[in-house]
Order: structure tokens, then sequence, then C-alpha cells
């Protein structure tokens, strides 16, 4: 046993050992100056399987950036190379892998950015072109804001580079050299923010993408490795600042959808059959398309596109568009509110449809559509199911079932399965219970549902000091917890003064415990009790609200303690 305040307890042990279960979730340690501080660890940020191993970045507690190895037992750093290992610098994401070698965005200490091919052993840097060399110059991955991940089109890898000239080029690489393609006139004036800002689809045979005009609007181009031709403007005013073509291309029916903004703030569809025209598409009378930063706003499912409008009176109804005809599928009762109602999310997984809505309380529901019939998965677990509450944190499928991070009232995020009928918890393990708190104001709990690998599922937690470690779910071991119903337990009196009891009935009982202010601040902790009645002191505490985390052999429950 160990604690942080002195503290005077008392235990009375049950005499009776419940074996139980081994958990699903199973940590894998932060390696030594990982985790430390705050938003160190593993974020779970770009991971991608190369060679049989997960690949992944880590920040540093000096705030490094590097790649990590995992082979299913160990894990192993790509130490940054010298002149990207300082504040800030390494490795930032955009992995892609292009014959038989894995591509990677670097910052460098002096702000530049480059590009690193790793082969399993060593990384190489790929220096940059003849004048896209300069401190702060070069490749512009995901991490920049104009930038873009890397595509594979034509045998080839395409890129972004930023110029001496601060102008954004298209550029080409076939593993050995590259080829820059000049940015048109009139979308090169030397601009940062000017030329290719990436978005690349291939539609029919052609790489597509987005350009910024010199006049600060957007426009839509293809390349067919050869020549980049714009395709015309839609006639009207799209030329505006930050107007034009918003991206979020989709690829339905042999025509390419694409979304443009105009100079007065509201978006169009547009249809593209492969030529240099553009057809508006007429959306349904009183409605309007939602903005494309909101989220996926078309979705092609089960021979369908699908499409959140917002409506006049401020609610979203998801929409199917069979290429002619637009049908309203309406939003439920209870959704159907000013600014609730469909959000645009839509994720195709196992074989249906799931959308994000939000319901005229601000819960946030999952719905699942099969092409006919929209239904309401409400997470009725206590405390999912209220104002300010919801799903959160994305959705996985792993192992047949779905998986997705759940927010508590309290602020704590959690991960729960779905396996088509029912929603099941997968507490969050102890220390990564407490709800925000200063200076971060985050939540800990589920943060990032990462990526399936040998036969398991990879997730990266926020602790409750707010940094990140890394976990795996076994889909073949047990849950191994299950949730104290109120006839089992008793903490009293609550409020308290002087100390508190927990007490479980003999079918339960206590082995972990973890007290922390609402300020994240441990107050109390101990470890391997086997107890089923704990007394806690709390005469040195602070008057206040405490979370009490309390977790067994087969058991687990949060709940809120007020001193007084």
């Amino acid at each position: 046993m160990n604690y942080l305040f002195k503290c005077a307890v008392i235990l009375i042990f049950s005499g009776i050992s419940l074996t139980g279960g081994a958990q699903k979730l199973i940590k894998i340690p932060n390696p030594v100056d990982y985790g430390g501080r705050e938003y160190g660890g593993c974020q779970g940020s770009y991971p991608i399987i190369y060679n049989g191993d997960l690949y992944m970045q880590y920040v540093k507690d000096d705030y490094n950036h590097n790649l990590f190895k995992y082979d299913g037992v160990s894990l192993t750093e790509i130490t940054s190379p010298i002149g990207y290992s300082g504040f800030s610098s390494g490795y930032k994401g955009s992995p892609v892998i292009y014959k038989n070698n894995l591509y990677l965005s670097y910052m460098g200490d002096d702000g530049n950015q480059d590009l690193f091919k790793y082969d399993g052993v060593s990384l190489t840097e790929i220096s940059s072109p003849l004048g896209y060399d300069t401190s702060g110059i070069g490749y512009l991955s995901r991490y920049i804001g104009n930038g873009s991940d890397p595509i594979i089109y034509n045998n080839n890898l395409y890129l972004i580079y930023n110029a001496n000239d601060y102008n954004n080029d298209l550029m080409k690489y076939n593993g050995v050299t590259f080829t820059p393609i000049p940015s048109p006139s009139g979308f090169s004036a030397g601009s940062q923010y000017g030329g290719c800002s990436g978005g690349f689809i291939v539609y029919n045979g052609n790489l597509y993408m987005r350009y910024r005009n010199d006049n600060g609007s957007f426009e839509l181009f293809k390349y067919n490795g050869v020549t980049l031709t714009e395709i015309n403007s839609p006639s009207g005013a799209y030329s505006g600042v930050g107007s034009g073509y918003a991206g979020s291309p989709v690829v339905y029916n042999n025509n390419l959808y694409t979304i443009y903004k105009s100079d007065a703030g509201n978006f169009d569809l547009y249809r593209n059959t492969g030529g240099t025209s553009l057809f508006k598409i007429t959306l349904p009378a009183g409605y309007n398309l939602l903005d494309p930063d909101r989220g996926t706003n078309m979705n092609v499912y089960n021979g369908n596109l699908y499409i959140g409008l917002k409506g006049s009176d401020g609610n979203t109804d998801l929409f199917k568009y069979n290429g002619t005809t637009f049908t309203q599928i309406p939003s439920p009762v209870g959704y159907a509110g000013n600014n609730t109602g469909y959000t645009g999310g839509a994720f195709n997984v196992l074989g249906k449809m799931y959308l994000l809505y939000f319901r005229d309380d601000g819960n946030a529901v999952l719905f699942s559509y099969d092409g006919s019939t929209l239904k309401e998965i409400p997470n009725n677990t206590s405390g999912y199911n209220v104002p300010n509450s919801g799903l959160v944190r994305g959705i996985i499928a792993f192992d047949g079932d779905v998986y997705l991070g759940y927010r508590h009232i309290d602020g704590n995020d959690v991960l729960f399965k779905y396996d088509g009928s029912s929603l099941t918890e997968i507490p969050s393990p102890l220390g990564y219970l407490s709800p925000p708190t200063p200076p971060s104001y985050q939540p800990s709990g589920i943060w990032n549902l990462m990526i399936e690998y040998n036969n398991e599922l990879y997730l990266s937690y926020m602790n409750d000091f707010k940094s990140f470690d890394l976990f795996k779910l076994d889909p073949n071991l047990p849950i191994g917890v299950e949730e104290i119903t109120e006839s089992s337990f008793r903490l009293y009196p609550n409020p308290t003064q002087n100390d508190f009891t927990i007490e479980l009935d003999g079918n339960h009982s206590i082995t972990d415990i973890s007290i922390t202010s609402v300020q994240g601040q441990t107050v109390y902790a101990a470890t391997n009790l086997k107890a089923n009645k704990l007394v806690v002191n709390t005469e040195q505490w602070s008057n206040g609200v405490y979370v009490v985390s309390l977790r067994g052999d087969v058991i687990v429950k949060t709940m809120k303690l007020v001193k007084q």
C-alpha cells in the first residue's frame, strides 16, 4: 500500500478472492523520457503497418517528435536525425508506403520540412529540390495547414513543396528524382498560400487537386501525368477571397461531385463528368449544403450518394441522391430543432452506414442506416444519455463489432463496444478517469481509436496527468470488469468532514483506489488491497469536490465525494 498524503486507513478483509477474467485493455508502457509532461507519450497519431510492424508517433518530454516501431512485443525508437531533434521538431507524420519503403515527413530545427525514406533499418533524407531548399521552405505535408498527404498516381509519388518564392507547387517523385510541376499562370504570384493546396483524388484516370488563385479564390485542376488543366469555374460569384472550389470531392456513378463556395458564403453542389465543365445540381427547396469544414458531407453507400442538407428552420436532414432525385430521410422526433439533427458525420462500417446526430438537448447520438431504416442507438448507460455527453471519439470496426468513444457527463471519455444490438462499456483503467481539469481542461480516458494490428485493436488513452499511453485490446479476453450496483456499494458519509467509508458486499473486494481533486491533484492512492471495507481519513484535505476511482478484481466504480 502507498499513499501521497498522511491518512489513517483501516482495512477489513473479506476473505473472498474473486479470480475473474483478465482485463481486455493491456497497457504498453511509455519508453523512458516519454509521457512525463503534458501531451507527451503516444497520442496515437499517424499509425501505419509496414513490413509486419506497427509504426506511430511519440512525443518526447523535451517535445521532440519521434517515430516508433512496435512488433507486438517491444517498442523501438527510430531516433530523429541530427538537426531534427529540437523542441517541436522531428517526425510529423504523413506516412506512405511507396516502392517498398516508408516515406515520412520530418521538420528540422530550422523550421524546414523534409521528406525522409525508411527502409526498415535506417532513415535517409531525400534532399529538397533546388529552389525549394531554403530555411522554412520545403515539403508541405498534412502537418502544415496548407499542405496535404502525398498520393501515389501512375507509379509516382505526388507531394506539395513550398518554393523559395513561397508559392506552393506540385512535385512528382519517382523514387530517385524530383520533377517540379510549376503552378500555372495566375496561381503563382509567390503568396505563402498560393498555388497547389492538395486535396488529391484520382478520377477517370486523372489526378484532381485544388489550387489557390492569385486573387485568393480556389479552383479545381486535373493532371494527366503531363499537363495541368483547369476545370472551368462555375458562372456566377465564386471568385472572391476564400470562394470557389471548397473541396470534399466524391466519385459517384462515374462522376466527380464537388462543393463550391459562393462569394455570399453559400455552398453549392457541382458535378464533373471528366471534361473541363461543371454542372450545378439543384438542391431541394429550402435546403443548403453544410460547410465542408464541419465534416464529411457526402458519403457513397449502397449505390447512392448521401448528403447532409440544412433547412431554413436550422435543422439538418440526411438526403439520399441517386444521380437524379433527392429523397429526404427526415430527422427523428427529438432531433429536429435548430442546429440539431444530422451532423454530417458518416462512416461505412460492417455493411451499414453509421451517422452522428445531435439531439435537441445537446446529446450526441449514434444512428445506423441500412438503406431503408434509420435506427437510433442510444447509450442508456448512466451518465451518457444526458445533455453535453454522448459520442465524441470516432468509430472503428474490429473483430466483427464497432468500437466508439463516449463522453460521460463528468467529462471522462470512455470506450464502448457495439455488437449490432447493444452498447457495452469497456471501463477506463485506473488513472485514466478524471474529468477535465485546468490548465488543459482535457478529459482523461480514450483519446484515439488507432488501428487493428495482429488481431488486436490499438488505442491511445490520456491519463490523469494529461500525457498519453498506448493500449491494446484483445478480443479473446473477457472484459473482466463489471459496474458495481448501488445495492452492493456504499460510500458514507458523503459529504464528509473527518473521514469516510467505502463498503462493498461480500461478493466484491477492493484492489485499487485513487482519489483526485477536481484540479487533478492525487490526494490518496492505494493498491493490492483485497478488502471489502476501507476507511479513509480526510482531515488534512481542503474542502471541495474529489473524484474517487475504485477498482476490484472484477469491478470498477467512479464517484464524487464532497469534503466540508
